[in-house]
């Protein structure tokens, strides 16, 4: 997020304005401190063109008397005024009956978690009362800290249901089972999906899984043991040291552990209580409920583990992390990096690096046959097809290198984020932490304590890392840096993937061993 910062002609009273025109911090200068009051303090809101309101007036009342208080001036933005975003409104949503939500709860404890990431766990039986729907909110306009009108965007949807989910004729906002299977919600519309269901483990009795089908298992996946669906799997125990590769989501009652030999792939979000020692690539959110130790992810969403620890490892998330705590008291090197994956830049350097003996072959070329071409009449017809033909061949190389380049770029926007992307902390950052946004990294040397957004920003048009506390709004500036991108990058190189054809089979093994 970037900000424009007023002025005004009240000598040492500057105001800062977000580009969303929704917050409004002020600065104040050591001599302006001695004499400050809410009139000047007005006149300064005023000639930036804040709305004075009542929140606005308690915020200034509490600078001012923060001000007259302090030993010192405040060296850091106070935040002076809120706007009030606009409500996009609410879509029509699923609720399930108490009886599963109870299921769910056991499952989850008392952490706050999406409770859609939870619909994998329990399957209904048909007929059964699954639950209700609850009434979409309309949209509200809201209002920037101008007093401009902030109009919402889209509408809120209803929610469709597939004909295998009835309504009851009576209450027609309590839903049933018209089949057996699984609850799931794509595209805002309600759906029970059929599900192969295995009663047990995965292990030498049940062998390896290759399903079209959603899969429910309830219990566990033993090392070495291949499980690969269509669309989505549900493990009630754990995922141990094996190969798991499904075209959907992922929910895992139990926790990931993967020894440093498993590997779990998806399409789609992936939900574990906890991983460990585990390879995770999720092509949607990432969501940890416990802790995350020693893993290794890469997620093409949003790694959410608002009330877990991620202690070690390397973790990627295009989309931003929100975190409970990162790190331990034991100052164990974690490293986390949002935003364009490193090893993309790691392959763009190769791809510049390939252009260069190509430029020197085109720089010869011109430099050598160039001279001749302008004098043409001292050369003989074999010599002027020669130098044609060289620095026709300059050109095909040009052209090799602006493909080349093109590719990079491309290559840079692909993995670019469509939106802003940052880290947020709720609890504290240990040391031994490397975060990386993009391209730019920073290390925390000490303990740093949430709830805090670490995130780029434009400040004096010099691209800073800044931790935003999000109760006082004040600001830290981290020192950050372009690294070389071997450092960059390590940590995050690109594994090749196995092949489901190549991922061992134990029985196999033990056939071989009898």
């Amino acid at each position: 997020m970037t900000e424009s910062t007023v002025n005004t002609n009240i000598q040492g009273i500057s105001i800062a304005l977000s580009d969303d025109k929704l917050q409004a911090s002020v600065l104040v200068s050591k001599s302006a401190a001695t004499a400050l009051d809410e009139a000047k303090l007005h006149a300064a809101l005023k000639e930036a063109g804040i709305t004075i309101t009542t929140d606005t007036q308690q915020r200034v009342e509490e600078f001012v008397k923060l001000v007259e208080d302090s030993e010192s001036t405040p060296n850091e933005p106070f935040l002076i005024a809120v706007g009030t975003p606009a409500f996009e409104g609410k879509n029509e949503e699923f609720v399930w009956d108490e009886a599963y939500s109870k299921n769910a709860q056991e499952w989850q404890g008392d952490d706050p978690v999406n409770h859609y990431s939870f619909n994998s766990i329990v399957t209904v039986e048909a007929n059964a009362l699954i639950g209700t729907i609850a009434p979409l909110q309309p949209p509200e306009s809201g209002r920037n800290v101008v007093g401009e009108i902030i109009e919402p965007v889209g509408e809120p949807k209803p929610l469709g249901l597939h004909p295998s989910i009835k309504r009851d004729i009576n209450e027609p906002s309590q839903l049933f089972a018209g089949v057996s299977g699984k609850v799931v919600c794509k595209n805002q519309t309600l759906i029970i999906e059929e599900v192969v269901s295995i009663d047990g483990d995965i292990d030498f009795e049940s062998g390896n899984i290759d399903a079209s089908t959603s899969v429910f298992i309830s219990g566990s996946i033993h090392d070495k043991f291949s499980v690969k669906s269509r669309k989505s799997i549900t493990v009630g125990g754990a995922i141990e040291a094996a190969y798991v590769e499904v075209a959907d989501e992922i929910c895992v009652r139990g926790g990931i552990l993967g020894r440093n030999q498993g590997k779990v792939r998806c399409g789609g979000p992936l939900t574990a209580k906890f991983a460990a020692e585990a390879y995770l690539h999720v092509g949607d959110d990432l969501t940890i409920a416990k802790e995350l130790m020693n893993c290794r992810t890469f997620t093409k969403g949003k790694l959410l583990a608002t009330n877990a620890a991620v202690i070690g490892g390397t973790h990627f998330a295009a989309q931003g992390m929100a975190i409970d705590t990162i790190g331990s008291d034991a100052n164990v090197p974690t490293r986390l990096a949002v935003g364009v994956h490193p090893a993309v830049y790691g392959e763009i350097i190769a791809l510049e690096q390939s252009t260069k003996p190509k430029l020197q072959t085109i720089e010869k070329i011109r430099t050598s046959v160039g001279p001749l071409m302008n004098n043409l009449k001292r050369l003989n017809p074999a010599q002027r097809e020669q130098a044609t033909e060289l620095l026709f061949k300059a050109d095909e190389i040009e052209m090799e290198v602006n493909e080349i380049k093109e590719a990079a770029t491309r290559k840079l926007t692909e993995g670019a984020s469509d939106q802003p992307v940052s880290l947020f902390v709720q609890h504290i950052i240990y040391p031994a932490t490397v975060i990386s946004i993009d391209n730019r990294m920073t290390t925390i040397n000490k303990p740093m304590k949430g709830p805090i957004q670490i995130e780029c920003r434009k400040i004096n048009n010099v691209t800073e890392f800044v931790a935003v506390n999000k109760l006082t709004a004040s600001r830290t500036l981290l020192k950050s840096e372009k690294p070389p991108v071997e450092h960059l990058v390590r940590g995050f190189e690109c594994e090749k993937k196995t092949q489901p054809d190549e991922a061992s089979d134990p029985a196999s093994e033990q056939q071989q061993k009898a």
